[in-house]
């Protein structure tokens, strides 16, 4: 199967099975696109492509800046608060206790988000234990405390309000323990936001342990000081209570407007506003409340319920196309539609639980303040809800308590047997000039430092002058390029055979690639291979290759991996172009068809229009007429053979921007071959962008459309194939699932990124099927 390791939850304190290695810097007069190449590198070779929550800029984690102004923004607020309590006729000494508290809750939070990273696992399981045992002592301190001190504990019956009160704490509290727990013990990669969730659910549990404190301290009141208690607690507990809630609404927003960004819309400015000022409100309303309390009784809950309208507005839309997508298509984009409207309604359920329960709890605190002493008990009941929902919500919503669930991978029948070039001649099997040409092509290998060295050439101009990275297929450089430099005496020989000194070298990886795609893409597809990006996109490494110093870059960052004398096998480089075509272009197919359209275009540079040069070797030539010496039709073999007698062999499938390799029946063929070898894929796809813009041709993505120069040939690659649906469904496997969209992600943000990218394509594949009606 496709290697991937994607990112997952730990609820538990052992460290991640996922070792993921350092990425080594590059430095010098690189492209800037070469910038991004550095976000993220795994010495295995993986398909995920997730947000680069880990990477650094100008030495800050990178998202830093944000809660570095969030944090400033909240002290101001606590040094407004304080003044305005100032204002008051008389400022008690623990009235102060409010913005003392306030301005430590926001240092903590900006602190805690500053290391994205999970605690250690010596700091989580400390953590871990040290909840229950801090939730038991205050629930029973009642017995051991103020017994102990002194004071005359009544634990007979109270009015109802109080009883119902304080076993709605003591619930509550029981309930948010195990919350608390699993989000403390829970390891998460890194991410600014895990760590933001954490912090509010951490200190939702502390506030509730304040409340449940103070109700006991109002069943123990005998002195003064208790009294003096009494104030301080309820003061700590209301800062707690309001920052929680401020920070939990800034994770709601970044939440919707991280999904907004992915669907190519601009962040809602009048969510922010009204989470602005819904959050003011929140820290301000204790000083200030008991002079505005009419006017915020009124104002304030309809700021959750705007919030929440907006919410739905912003999911709604791309709920509704993403469930018409899934009735519309198959395969693995049907699977991808399905999981992104699961996986979406679920965070809109989620969202709603948080904004309604919220609003409901500030409805019913005034309307019990206002109008019905009586509903003071069903209140502090919703208030205790209101705090679990909150606590559980954002846990949900950050993904520690609960992932996206991910689809199964299809499995392929393909057929035992011969491999598809074994049927080309029965006499062969026999033959030992047969086998002697396999192993003999597999020892074509040669490294990726090689390869390097060859594009400098292009670049430069030093060989073939034409050439433009933007435009130069590999079809371009193999006549032009290739041929000539493998040139020896009055025939030649594989290019890779004159970089190894005719040293056979057997290849660590086959690259299964597309002559019509531009040659750049190639290399910079192998070359991501070599980096082991975290990615599948080489898109940015594309453009490194195409700007002054970006080989030269490359180049050190390879080497610093070890990764310049990997192997690899490419048949442009590998094959013995001049025991083949260097000295025609095959029999011209009939005029006014698509062959024949191909056929013009293969024979013409692609930047200058101009026919190539043949090359005048008298090297003899061997194709299908004469199978055993011919090295065109022997790649499956190859792979086959490379596959049992090196270790770690992997197929690297390097994708074109127009995805044209899926149509190549020969192509399909090697596919096929590692399907049924079990051989490990690495899919290499140019980016995103080349993803939605195909996404319909993907979407119906049919192996029995594939085009060969002979139809004997697609005729005997498609026999071996038992199923063609799950051999499609297999291909848009490689290509959807390269993406990362099958993944569980910790952090919301990588989440609604993901999700905003299937709904924006969907979207816009919706409003260019409209515009062609």
């Amino acid at each position: 199967s496709h290697p991937c390791y994607p990112h997952h939850v730990y609820i538990g304190l052992g460290r991640p099975s996922v070792m993921m290695s350092s990425a080594p810097q590059i430095y010098g007069g690189q492209a800037e696109a070469l910038d991004r190449v550095q976000s993220g590198r795994t010495a295995s070779f993986s398909s995920t492509n997730s947000l680069s929550n880990s990477s650094v800029k100008d030495g800050k984690p990178v998202g830093y800046d944000a809660w570095l102004k969030l944090g400033i923004a909240m002290l101001v607020l606590a040094i407004l608060t304080l003044v305005a309590l100032s204002l008051e006729d008389e400022l008690r000494w623990d009235d102060t206790v409010y913005p003392v508290v306030v301005c430590l809750c926001v240092l903590g939070i900006v602190m805690g988000t500053r290391n994205k990273d999970a605690p250690s696992a010596s700091m989580r399981l400390l953590l871990t234990c040290a909840i229950p045992i801090l939730s038991l002592l205050v629930v029973t301190q009642s017995w051991w405390l103020h017994t102990a001190l002194g004071s005359s504990c009544d634990h007979q019956a109270k009015s109802p309000r109080v009883v119902g009160n304080r076993i709605g704490n003591l619930v509550c509290l029981a309930l948010l323990v195990p919350i608390a727990m699993a989000c403390a013990s829970a390891w998460h990669p890194p991410s600014s936001y895990a760590r933001g969730a954490v912090i509010c659910v951490l200190l939702i549990w502390v506030m509730k342990m304040g409340w449940t404190t103070l109700d006991i301290v109002g069943w123990c009141v005998e002195s003064s000081a208790a009294k003096i208690e009494h104030m301080i607690l309820e003061n700590a507990s209301l800062a707690l209570l309001f920052t929680g809630w401020a920070l939990m609404y800034i994770l709601i927003v970044l939440r919707i407007e991280a999904f907004q960004r992915s669907m190519g819309r601009s962040p809602s400015r009048l969510l922010r506003c009204i989470s602005g000022v819904h959050c003011i409100l929140l820290l301000l309303r204790h000083p200030i409340g008991h002079n505005y309390d009419d006017w915020l009784d009124l104002f304030q809950p309809a700021l959750p319920l705007l919030i929440t309208i907006l919410a739905v507005r912003a999911f709604m839309v791309p709920l509704l196309l993403l469930r018409i997508e899934a009735s519309r298509v198959h395969g693995v984009p049907k699977m991808q539609a399905e999981w992104a409207a699961n996986a979406l309604s679920s965070e809109l359920k989620g969202l709603l639980c948080l904004t309604l329960t919220c609003e409901l709890r500030l409805c019913f605190t005034a309307v019990s303040r206002k109008l019905d002493k009586q509903l003071v008990l069903a209140a502090d009941l919703v208030s205790s809800i209101d705090d679990v929902a909150n606590a559980l919500g954002v846990a949900i919503m950050c993904g520690i308590l609960q992932q996206c669930g991910t689809p199964s991978l299809p499995v392929v029948e393909v057929c035992d047997g011969t491999s598809v070039t074994e049927q080309h001649a029965d006499s062969r099997r026999s033959d030992v000039g047969w086998s002697e040409k396999v192993k003999d092509l597999a020892g074509r290998g040669f490294t990726l430092a090689s390869l390097l060295d060859f594009y400098e050439l292009l670049f430069d101009g030093v060989v073939m002058p034409s050439f433009r990275p933007a435009l130069s297929t590999t079809n371009d450089v193999v006549r032009q390029a290739v041929v000539p430099m493998s040139r020896t005496g009055a025939g030649g020989s594989a290019l890779a055979t004159v970089w190894n000194e005719g040293r056979p070298m057997l290849a660590q990886r086959m690259v299964t690639h597309s002559w019509s795609n531009k040659f750049s893409d190639l290399v910079a597809a192998v070359v991501a291979d070599g980096l082991g990006l975290m990615g599948s996109y080489y898109s940015n490494v594309a453009i490194g290759l195409a700007g002054p110093g970006g080989v030269h870059a490359l180049r050190r960052a390879l080497g610093s991996r070890g990764a310049l004398n990997i192997t690899y096998w490419v048949c442009a480089f590998s094959i013995n172009q001049h025991a083949s075509i260097c000295g025609g272009f095959g029999p011209a197919p009939q005029e006014g068809t698509v062959e024949r359209d191909e056929w013009e275009r293969k024979r013409r540079d692609t930047n200058s229009g101009e026919q190539f040069r043949l090359c005048p070797c008298t090297q003899p030539k061997f194709f299908n007429d004469n199978p055993v010496q011919c090295e065109l039709n022997k790649f499956t073999d190859m792979m086959h053979f490379l596959h049992e007698e090196v270790n770690g062999f992997i197929q690297v499938v390097a994708v074109d921007e127009d995805f044209e390799l899926f149509s190549r029946a020969w192509c399909v063929a090697e596919l096929v071959e590692a399907e049924a070898c079990g051989v490990p894929q690495a899919i290499k796809v140019h980016s995103q962008r080349a993803v939605d813009c195909n996404y319909d041709n993907l979407s119906f993505l049919d192996v029995r459309n594939c085009r060969a120069s002979r139809p004997e040939d697609k005729e005997l690659i498609l026999e071996r194939i038992q199923n063609f649906d799950a051999f499609n469904a297999r291909l848009q496997w490689l290509i959807f699932g390269a993406e990362g969209i099958f993944k569980d992600c910790v952090d919301v943000r990588d989440r609604a990124a993901i999700l905003g990218r299937v709904a924006h394509r969907v979207l816009r594949q919706s409003q260019s099927r409209l515009l062609t009606v």
